[in-house]
């Protein structure tokens, strides 16, 4: 007899349902068909430390953080900075330099790395511009741009505005008794003004105070006649502890010790209008911090703390000076 289809289809099925009676026999009993144990069943199987099963949960829970080795993202180009007056195109690095500033420092603070004006400007309103900080008395980190509490030293700052040396020429011109006692005669001329003193030892001539003497005398041609005189070439020791200085005024000779004015400025946004005098034998306040001039050069003004004894040159105010003041201050 001829097998049909029929006939196949059914043995299929046949076949099929007793695979699928096998396996729900295995998985839901732990027995063959037959009733047979198979070697790993669940009866025997080793428990699993409920630890490992914690530690498990966490990492399917918790996925793994994709970490770069370098400073971009996933799936995100490197950054590159285009510097349209060089024409030059440079890898992002916090050590480039943009303008005269590392890029670092600037996204540090959050400043605008692309405005021109980020160098002279006052973020936080203190009057020290953005390029004040970063070249404060810590090059290597620079003061806070965005904190008005921090900034570098007022010192830094002061300019000198306008100065004036006024000429004053002392001459000690001999010594005499009187009461038994050395009296010293100094003449000081002043412009045109001319006064002449006598005074003791400990006593002050025009805030010089005589505190030795020395008797010397020493044999010079003259210049009239050539022959060979004795000059008395004595020495008064004198002091002015306001100026800080003592000096030698020798007999017959003339000392110009010179009177000095001086007309300081902050070179700050907010302080640029404000100039203060000040002049040497007399400590000057900046901002809470006394200063004493101490001499005037070519270069600037020399300016000494009176707290620390720290030295200054201080120099005159330029259009360099000028040209790094923000034209407007905004206080946060």
């Amino acid at each position: 007899m001829k097998k049909t289809w029929h006939f196949y289809f059914q043995i299929s099925v046949l076949i099929l349902s007793g695979l699928l009676l096998a396996a729900y026999s295995f998985l839901f009993t732990g027995e063959g068909v037959f009733g047979v144990s198979p070697k790993n069943s669940g009866k025997n199987a080793v428990a699993l430390d409920p630890n490992v099963l914690e530690k498990m949960k966490k990492e399917i829970l918790t996925p793994k953080e994709w970490i770069s080795k370098t400073k971009h993202r996933l799936f995100l180009s490197e950054k590159y900075l285009y510097f349209p007056d060089k024409n030059e195109i440079k890898k992002e690095d916090e050590k480039v330099m943009v303008g005269p500033f590392p890029l670092g420092w600037l996204q540090k603070y959050d400043l605008p790395i692309l405005d021109l004006t980020v160098v002279t400007q006052d973020p936080d309103g203190d009057g020290f511009t953005n390029i004040m900080e970063y070249h404060s008395e810590k090059p290597e980190e620079g003061t806070n741009p965005i904190d008005p509490q921090s900034h570098p030293a007022y010192i830094s700052a002061l300019r000198v505005k306008e100065v004036k040396a006024t000429k004053i020429e002392y001459k000690f011109t001999g010594t005499q008794k009187l009461e038994e006692k050395d009296v010293y005669s100094v003449l000081v001329e002043k412009g045109e003004d001319r006064n002449s003193f006598m005074k003791k030892q400990g006593e002050k001539v025009d805030g010089f105070e005589i505190v030795g003497y020395s008797l010397k005398k020493v044999v010079k041609k003259s210049a009239s006649t050539g022959a060979e005189e004795e000059v008395d070439v004595s020495e008064l020791e004198v002091e002015n502890k306001e100026l800080e200085m003592k000096t030698i005024f020798v007999q017959g000779e003339a000392k110009n010790i010179p009177e000095i004015h001086a007309t300081f400025v902050l070179a700050l946004a907010n302080k640029i209008d404000q100039p203060f005098a000040a002049e040497r034998g007399r400590s000057f306040d900046l901002m809470g911090e006394k200063y004493r001039i101490i001499d005037a050069t070519g270069t600037g003004v020399k300016v000494k703390k009176v707290d620390s004894n720290e030295e200054y040159l201080i120099p005159s105010l330029s259009a360099d000076d000028l040209r790094q003041l923000p034209s407007k201050v905004e206080k946060k």
